[in-house]
């Protein structure tokens, strides 16, 4: 789950009201499988980071595939914040000086 995923816009928006995109819009981790065809990794030895099932059968998030992921996504989510950083500040200032304005 990302940035992107989680404030996906109008797009994924519904009629239901404000801010139901967001949680339609959320969606499990894919399995190792999944993710292995675009990120390789290559096997430790180390049953816990390189098997993609747990014994019971449920997926094995603490594989490595799942952590290389999460990093591209933090990544990728920063570069898509990064350039926002200045309309954010101005519009925190701008809120700012009216709760000051009203305090007075």
């Amino acid at each position: 789950m990302n940035f992107a995923r989680v404030h996906g816009g109008p797009a994924g928006a519904s009629a239901a009201g404000p801010g139901s995109h967001r949680r339609r819009s959320l969606r499990h981790f894919g399995t190792v499988g999944e993710y292995a065809a675009l990120i390789p990794v290559a096997p430790t030895g180390v049953p816990v980071l390189d098997e993609s099932r747990k014994g019971s059968g449920a997926n094995n998030y603490n594989h490595l595939v799942y952590a290389r992921a999460g990093r591209m996504l933090l990544r990728d989510d920063l570069r898509a914040i990064r350039p926002c950083t200045g309309s954010r500040a101005l519009g925190m200032g701008g809120c700012l000086a009216a709760v000051l304005s009203s305090c007075g």
